[in-house]
């Protein structure tokens, strides 16, 4: 899990996609308290397809 600096996603924004460009970057998780901030957090999609056998398709 990766977290951001700080809480900036929506509710119902959780399983879409992190992305920028034409690059996924992973699938979004909600939020967490770290540190006593709110931040936007998602799985990485590094070796998403080895671990769990799904594959991220972009169309450009």
């Amino acid at each position: 899990m990766t977290a951001v600096s700080r809480h900036i996603t929506s509710g119902g924004d959780s399983g879409g996609p992190w992305f920028y460009g034409g690059t996924a970057y992973g699938i979004h998780s909600g939020y967490q308290t770290i540190s006593n901030v709110k931040r936007s957090q998602f799985t990485p999609a590094v070796n998403m397809q080895n671990t769990v056998g799904m594959r991220v398709n972009i169309k450009e």
